[in-house]
């Protein structure tokens, strides 16, 4: 060790020296060697791992138990650091949290929205066997066998040519979800016109001339399964006098469709009727609930008794909302 205030001095007798350990310096202006060797020659000074000054002991035993400590020592934790260490796992924790939530919302919507899907599907497959039953079909080529046979061939070849016609429609319309209101006017017309042939009543379908009913968009086979409900339970039962209105025109933010006839009520027809009745009703019904919550708009369907001046009949009120 050497000792003294010229560091150039210092550093030429470690030149000199050649140490083979490293080098310490201890600068201190209250204690010098001979202070520390003056009473024995075994002096330790004990640094940390950072080289920091821990203490001074004459004893190894000692002095080594201070190096101990001074390893053992555990460096205290930062409050700012573990704070932001908390804050930074609760974000993480709750961001993971909200993902996972959106992800399940989302998951069930997908699912919800398959199983309306496939539920739409169904009733336009229901849809189109109810308009192509065996009973429908056969009654229809029966009626043009009638008119064959009673030498009639205008009559028969226009009959074919609309059941011919509604086929294709039916077929047609059956891969779309939507058609224009001038196509399902014009199919539910050659619906009724064959019916009218078998059953003898009178139809009148009118649109609002203010509608673009080319470009006014309504569910597929939309009109059928009411006015087939309205020719079967309600005016074939009616002796005389058979009439059918169909009309449409636009309200507010859509369209409002109404079929209304004077036949014997709904009442009356589940008396006569050993069938189901209205069934084709409900399933439009049900489809109508589906695309209002598959799409946030508001469908509707009333279907009301009618009973004014002695007359009975029924009415049926559809509101398509606008498309945005």
């Amino acid at each position: 060790m050497t000792e003294g205030n010229n560091f150039s001095e210092w550093t030429e007798h470690l030149k000199a020296a050649e140490p083979v350990a490293a080098q310490l310096l201890l600068k201190n202006d209250t204690i010098g060697l001979r202070d520390i060797f003056i009473r024995n020659h075994n002096f330790f000074m004990v640094f940390d791992k950072k080289g920091h000054l821990e203490g001074y002991e004459t004893d190894l035993k000692r002095a080594v138990k201070l190096a101990e400590n001074s390893l053992a020592r555990k460096k205290e934790p930062d409050t700012a650091q573990l704070r932001l260490i908390i804050r930074i796992m609760g974000i993480t924790l709750i961001a993971f949290f909200i993902v996972l939530l959106v992800w399940r919302w989302r998951t069930r919507q997908q699912f919800r929205r398959e199983q309306q899907q496939r539920r739409l599907r169904e009733l336009e497959l229901t849809a189109i066997r109810s308009q192509m039953n065996p009973h429908f079909l056969f009654n229809s080529l029966n009626s043009v066998q009638n008119l064959i046979q009673q030498d009639q061939p205008q009559e028969a070849h226009q009959y074919l040519a609309d059941f011919a016609g509604l086929i294709r429609k039916v077929l047609k319309n059956s891969e779309k979800e939507e058609v224009s209101l001038a196509e399902e006017i014009e199919t539910v017309g050659q619906y009724l016109n064959l019916e009218k042939l078998r059953f003898d009543f009178s139809f009148t379908i009118a649109i609002d001339p203010t509608l673009d009913a080319q470009n006014t968009m309504v569910p597929s086979m939309l009109l059928q399964p009411f006015a087939e409900n309205a020719v079967i339970h309600g005016l074939q039962n009616k002796p005389e006098n058979r009439e059918l209105k169909i009309e449409a025109f636009g309200v507010g933010n859509g369209i409002r469709i109404t079929l209304e006839d004077n036949g014997i009520g709904r009442e009356e027809a589940r008396k006569i009727s050993t069938g189901k009745n209205g069934k084709g009703s409900k399933l439009m019904k049900e489809r109508l609930e589906i695309l209002q919550k598959r799409q946030g708009e508001k469908y509707s369907l009333e279907i009301t008794d009618i009973h004014e001046n002695g007359n009975t009949g029924t009415r049926v009120e559809i509101f398509i909302p606008e498309e945005r």
